[in-house]
């Protein structure tokens, strides 16, 4: 029971937050999506569509090289960055289904436009939930300045993306950045507690 109560009284202090904040992040939206064209449209309608093939194909081009060349190191990489995802996923998941913030096209029909198809619930942004713990557990894993920067700069492409089109608060897309980093950041502290000697 008290378990259920923290709940509530937690889905409380979220909604209320939201209420107070939301007026300025539409407007945030609103802004963005003042000069629309339709080459940046579908440009990020790409970007945004791009995470779910990077973000599966990533870990599994690493774990086929690994088995290719024998390289158990490599292996072990690929499952780090495999959990991590996988983490970011079930944590993100959890809060969208666990607050039920409605999209700002929803409660905000007047300032925001919908430019690509999403599910119902907003809070914390998926896409960039996924995209960030792909490219700070590549990051972790691959510690060179050429994985870093374009993982990075494609995944903040990601978050801005999904503002743009319409599913998202800049507060989802920063607690999806949050949820992907956080996630990949504990994968790695206990790979290397558990596993690397």
């Amino acid at each position: 029971m008290k378990k259920i109560t923290a709940l509530l009284f937690f889905k409380l202090i979220v909604t209320l937050n939201f209420c107070f904040a939301q007026q300025a992040e539409a407007n945030f939206l609103n802004s963005l999506q003042s000069n629309q064209t339709t080459f940046k449209t579908n440009y990020h309608k790409i970007i945004s569509e791009s995470v779910y093939p990077i973000t599966i194909a990533t870990p599994l081009s690493i774990a086929a090289y690994s088995a290719i060349k024998r390289d158990s190191i490599q292996f072990r990489k690929s499952t780090v960055i495999a959990s991590s995802i996988l983490l970011a996923g079930a944590i993100s998941t959890g809060l969208k289904f666990g607050i039920e913030r409605p999209r700002p096209y929803v409660t905000f029909p007047n300032k925001v436009t919908q430019l690509i198809e999403s599910g119902p619930h907003s809070f914390p942004s998926g896409h960039t939930t996924f995209a960030f713990s792909t490219a700070t557990s590549l990051s972790l894993q691959y510690k060179k300045w050429y994985v870093a920067v374009p993982a990075f700069l494609w995944a903040s492409s990601v978050g801005y993306s999904r503002m743009y089109l319409g599913v998202h608060y800049p507060s989802d897309v920063a607690a999806g950045m949050l949820t992907g980093i956080g996630s990949s950041l504990l994968c790695n502290y206990l790979n290397k507690k558990l596993f690397v000697k």
